[in-house]
């Protein structure tokens, strides 16, 4: 197909060089040809390293190994070099005290955690050596960051949490008795109530703009013993949602970006939840099974009071029931919500005046909990509209 401008294929040729004939549409007696060769579009090289992380123990009387793997594309030379350094620039470890590694990616642990607890193994591609891929290890024989709870947020914040490290090789204690965790390098107050858990607050002034945090664990002693640091991220705040309409004629949505708002611990102290729930009738909560089933009114519209009650549950929050046609957790949908705290019964007790209409749809609902940072927790099932 031979295009003003230049030549378009639609897959290489099966003859190499092609000829190209270009016909005058004045005169079709007056024809040219060109021999052209025809060359695929390269790939460039890349290399990657699995698994990207791993917690290996320390070598003892018997070498304590990892297998690593690695993966080359645009090259047909898939060989690599491996090595081994400090995962920390001018921290750590170096030579032998950050083990070693053998030329099928076999990694064999020193006898000695180093301090930060990270070592780095790389993959460098021998056919491009300014190409090359990294995974992170930390013995477990040192203070270890297995877990970050939670690893992220977003920006803008108006109320602080705690952030809560799980490893090995904690020190207990609080105060200044017991392992610190370091924000940047900078030690934050710090609870560690076992050798596995230790715990920092987070503040709104720390949650403003995004960033990307480093977080670390430094156990008492002179020099203090460092874990391998991990990142908290600070994400761009971001609220907009979108539906994944399937249908059987098209059962597969794609190009679509998932963000993942992370945990329901983000603006309170506990996870949120609804543990029970019931109708509100003269200030008397009637714990019942769900769903609760309410009936519409034959015409316009009637308020329904429900309780609900759980952990960390407030009224200041967003309390919104899904609905046929309507995003989840979106307000008001086509049953308006209002929160109010109610006064003498158990805490964290919510009142939720629900508007129903005689155009609301039938079926069973969803409510979902909106805290004000934007955390999210759901109780599924909890309406059903008759």
């Amino acid at each position: 197909m031979v295009e003003a401008g230049g030549c378009t294929l639609a897959a290489p040729p099966t003859v190499d060089p092609v000829t190209i004939t270009a016909v005058s549409h004045a005169d079709p007696s007056k024809i040219g040809s060109a021999s052209a060769s025809v060359t695929g579009v390269s790939t460039p090289l890349s290399v990657s390293v699995s698994p990207f992380y791993a917690f290996v123990p320390h070598s003892t009387g018997a070498l304590s190994t990892r297998r690593f793997f690695v993966a080359v594309t645009g090259s047909s030379n898939s060989a690599v070099t491996w090595s081994v350094q400090s995962a920390v620039t001018g921290q750590g470890c170096g030579g032998a005290a950050c083990g070693s590694v053998d030329a099928n990616g076999v990694f064999s642990a020193p006898t000695v955690a180093p301090s930060p607890n990270a070592i780095s193994i790389i993959a460098t591609s021998q056919a491009d050596n300014t190409k090359s891929a990294s995974a992170t290890i930390a013995i477990t024989s040192g203070p270890t960051i297995e877990v970050i709870l939670p690893s992220s947020t977003m920006a803008g914040a108006i109320e602080g949490f705690p952030v809560s490290l799980r490893g090995l090789n904690f020190v207990p204690g609080s105060a200044g008795t017991g392992s610190a965790i370091l924000l940047n390098g900078v030690a934050r107050p710090t609870t560690c109530s076992t050798a596995t858990t230790c715990t920092i607050a987070l503040t709104p002034a720390d949650l403003q703009t995004p960033a990307t945090f480093t977080l670390q664990i430094s156990n008492p002693g002179a020099p203090p013993l460092l874990s391998n640091p991990v990142p908290f991220v600070i994400l761009p705040f971001d609220v907009s949602e979108d539906i994944l309409a399937l249908t059987a004629a098209q059962p597969i949505a794609s190009k679509k970006t998932i963000t993942v708002v992370e945990p329901t611990t983000a603006a309170v102290s506990v996870s949120l939840d609804v543990d029970f729930d019931g109708l509100l009738t003269n200030a008397t909560c009637e714990v019942e099974g769900t769903p609760l089933t309410v009936m519409r009114p034959l015409a316009g519209t009637q308020t329904l009071s429900l309780c609900i009650h759980g952990n960390g549950l407030d009224p200041t929050m967003t309390y919104a029931f899904t609905g046929p046609g309507t995003v989840p957790g979106t307000s008001p949908g086509d049953i308006p919500v209002a929160a109010s705290a109610i006064v003498g019964l158990f805490p964290n007790t919510i009142e939720l005046d629900l508007q129903i209409s005689s155009t609301t749809v039938p079926g069973v609902r969803t409510l979902f909990i909106t805290s004000l940072n934007n955390d999210r927790a759901s109780a599924t099932g909890i309406l059903e509209i008759k």
